[in-house]
């Protein structure tokens, strides 16, 4: 009897421990919890300091991940913090995407096997400069009132749908699990939304705990404030705070008062910065915002000094690839804010994979806090000039718009949103018929478009509106009646933050002219998610023709005699117009009004004897301020829009089009990746005298460019996007307002006899100069070029 209890004894202790481990149970060997008593975080019962890294599997292509998991092991982190996405994962609704580029996973395992443990922010918003916050566009689709991040019953049912999809895949990651996940946020700073919705809040938090359990550490991040905490801390739930550099005289004072915050709203516990920003979040027509190294790093040191855990938010630069980029809004300015295609965040470790001097301080400020050397440092990623591509017009959007729309167009009474089309992004092409009219001239009003539209009437340009710019309406001059009217409408990114993030793209009001609404509309969807594949077998066969000639204009561009250095690019923008322009740049040192030449296109747009006037009173005076003189402000938004538009181009340095702008339009190019190199290397797309568009490289988006706006002028062109020598690499670009490919038109507007031309009435392009037709792709990135801001009712180039 003894020994059958005694093996009965044993076989029970060994179930005990056999369940212990493999389900996580209370007393499993691998645990992570809060000690309250001692202020600090526990593993595996051990006191456990973090020095995190975020790094976004969607942001960095997935060749690189582990690439960049060594190289923040080489600056000394041991934790990883990524958000998951889910716009990413669910594009439409209930069609889930988890392989390749967004197989989280995988890149969760990978942490793992580089010997980090993980804090993942799986949303449902996340934020993160992406588009609508990481919120899949189809909830608008849906209900484009639908009261997001609340507990709207609607919203919480999509919610707990995606959340029932997600959350299995995360649960064998968990820690207690074997896997690397230790702490779980729910939502995402909350305390900045103005719902401050407990109830939902209390929602995710059971949702996540259903299908997680207990064996994770649940937490929040907020600004560190009492303002955002106030709603931000949740029962049940730790509160972190996020903050970046400090002052360099007062830090640890400063350091102790943020953190007074958190310490208000949970008292004990370890303190923890989960987003400490070593940088901040690019717009286009703003400066490149960058933080000096010396502070981020001296804020690094005083919190190791006080054990204060954190994550460097981010600590790799990273893309938004396609459309996937967020946009903000300033409610002071009321100035709509959309953010360009690299997401640098003046980050330790660029966008391309190479180390900043950040980099190295903070490595060396690590270094004095751990006990062992951190190992040697990887070998800078290589980059590869491929050289100058020559570009060919394919046509002009209304040549391929058959092509492009094989499925035909949609047509209602009223304009449609892109969540009514069903469309996620891209671009969408309205139209409809001129009415008559017996008065003239025309007020043409959008009323809040979303976000540029590109106006023509019979294929012939007249104009450009722009939320940016805050120009909805514009004036046409006399119009036929049964004239063709169409608005290419470009979505440049959903707001991420804030109260505004139901926003909706698109026509998403009635369109007027001298406040008649216009209907009977048809509209043409172009999402350009990627380059259509009709582009690249249409362009074959002159690829396959031309592979030799791609392959000479390489070896001549790389030939010493005709070799370009890079460094010599000034402000990131080579005059290559110069050549073919009426004048000389103004960064060339020439001397010209950049009134005068505003004004002189701007005569020629709205074809008013009132700004002839202007311009004619301008030139006499001489005056040299990038400011619209007082007639033109008193002529309302139209016409300021359209003097911004000419100030953006006489900077660049580009000629002034006689029409505003050519016909969007798409060209493409060709090139091969030498023989000598093993396999396709990064690279940068410099855009010389292109105005603003989207690049495809082998029918990978790559983003969006606007050099002329800044502060981006490059684009990362990922190795994965390149083919190996010698297979023929196709460039395409969607051009949207100028290229090199056009000459200006200087023909006058005006009939022999005065009298003012109607749209469609002899107006010839231009001619080309095809020696300026061309890309370079170079080892220099370029995004801290000059931007265009408003100044003063003016405009200026920093």
């Amino acid at each position: 009897m003894k020994l059958d209890t005694v093996c009965l004894h044993f076989l029970t202790v060994a179930l005990t421990i056999t369940n212990t481990v493999i389900w996580g149970g209370s007393e499993s060997l691998r645990s992570f919890t809060i000690d309250y008593d001692n202020d600090t975080f526990l593993k595996d019962r051990k006191p456990f300091h973090y020095m995190a890294g975020a790094l976004h599997y969607y942001r960095v292509p997935r060749i690189y991940w582990k690439d960049r998991m060594e190289r923040m092991q080489a600056m000394g982190l041991n934790a990883l913090q990524t958000y998951i996405s889910w716009n990413m994962h669910e594009p439409q609704t209930e069609q889930y995407r988890f392989e390749g580029e967004n197989d989280f996973e995988s890149f969760l395992w990978l942490a793992h096997e580089h010997g980090f443990v993980v804090i993942l922010r799986p949303g449902p918003y996340i934020d993160a400069e992406r588009d609508m916050g990481g919120l899949p566009y189809w909830l608008l689709s849906v209900n484009a009132s639908m009261a997001l991040r609340t507990s709207d019953p609607q919203y919480l049912y999509y919610v707990d749908r995606w959340f029932d999809v997600l959350m299995p895949k995360i649960k064998p990651l968990l820690y207690s699990n074997g896997g690397p996940v230790v702490m779980v946020q729910v939502e995402n700073e909350y305390g900045s939304y103005y719902a401050c919705d407990d109830s939902y809040m209390n929602h995710l938090h059971v949702k996540l705990k259903t299908h997680l359990g207990n064996d994770v550490v649940y937490f929040t991040t907020d600004g560190a404030s009492p303002y955002y905490l106030k709603c931000g801390k949740q029962p049940g739930i730790y509160a972190t705070v996020d903050f970046g550099a400090l002052p360099m005289n007062d830090t640890m004072e400063r350091l102790e008062e943020v953190f007074s915050s958190k310490i208000k709203y949970e008292p004990r516990g370890p303190l923890v910065n989960s987003e400490f920003y070593p940088g901040w979040i690019d717009h286009w027509g703003e400066p490149h915002a960058t933080v000096p190294a010396q502070l981020v790093a001296r804020t690094m040191y005083e919190m190791l000094a006080i054990r204060a855990c954190f994550t460097v938010y981010v600590i790799c630069g990273g893309t938004s690839f396609g459309f996937y980029n967020g946009a903000n809004y300033d409610e002071e300015k009321k100035a709509f804010e959309p953010s360009p295609t690299s997401y640098d965040f003046d980050a330790p470790i660029t966008e391309g994979g190479d180390f900043t001097m950040k980099y190295f301080l903070l490595r060396s400020v690590i270094q004095q806090y751990i006990d062992f050397n951190l190992p040697a440092v990887p070998p800078p990623m290589p980059k590869f000039p491929y050289g100058a591509v020559s570009m060919k017009l394919i046509g002009s959007i209304y040549d391929v718009l058959d092509d492009l729309c094989k499925d035909g167009s949609n047509k209602s009474l009223y304009p449609q949103s892109f969540e009514q089309l069903g469309q996620d992004y891209g671009f969408v092409l309205y139209r409809t018929k001129v009415p008559a009219f017996d008065s003239f001239p025309i007020l043409l009003d959008l009323t809040h478009v979303r976000d540029r539209a590109y106006i023509l009437v019979d294929q012939f340009p007249v104009g450009i509106l722009s939320r940016m710019d805050g120009s909805y309406a514009i004036q046409l001059p006399k119009l036929k009646q049964g004239q063709q009217l169409d608005i290419l409408v470009e979505n440049q990114g959903r707001i991420c933050y804030g109260p505004l993030i139901n926003d909706v793209k698109g026509l998403i009001w009635n369109v007027t002219m001298n406040n008649r609404t216009l209907t009977n509309w048809e509209m043409f969807s172009l999402p350009f998610n990627a380059t259509p594949s009709w582009f690249t077998s249409a362009y074959d066969s002159r690829v396959k023709s031309s592979a030799d000639t791609a392959s000479q204009s390489f070896a001549a561009t790389h030939s010493p005699a005709s070799s370009r250095d890079d460094e010599a690019v000034s402000d990131g923008l080579e005059d290559e117009t110069a050549s073919q322009s009426q004048s000389s740049s103004p960064l060339e040192g020439e001397r010209l009004d950049a009134n005068v030449r505003a004004l002189e296109m701007l005569a020629r747009l709205l074809r008013t004897r009132e700004h002839e006037r202007s311009l004619e009173r301008l030139k006499r005076r001489g005056e040299t301020l990038v400011r619209p003189p007082p007639s033109l402000l008193q002529s309302g938004a139209p016409a300021r829009a359209v003097f911004t538009q000419a100030i953006r181009y006489y900077y660049a340095g580009l000629p002034l089009p006689a029409t505003g702008h050519p016909v969007p339009s798409f060209y493409t190019g060709a090139f091969i990746v030498p023989g000598h190199i093993k396999s396709p290397q990064d690279s940068y797309l410099r855009l010389n005298g292109w105005y603003k568009g989207v690049a495809f490289v082998n029918g990978f988006n790559v983003g969006r460019y606007w050099p002329v706006m800044g502060p981006q002028v490059t684009l990362y062109v990922p190795a994965h996007a390149l083919k190996s020598h010698p297979q023929v690499n196709v460039l395409v670009l969607f051009e949207l307002e100028w290229s090199p490919c056009t000459a200006a038109d200087d023909a006058a507007d005006e009939d022999d006899d005065g009298t003012t031309a109607e749209f469609g009435d002899g107006v010839e392009s231009g001619n080309r100069d095809l020696t300026a037709c061309k890309v370079e792709f170079v080892t220099k990135h370029v995004i801290d070029g000059p931007v265009f801001r408003a100044w003063d009712g003016g405009w200026y180039r920093p």
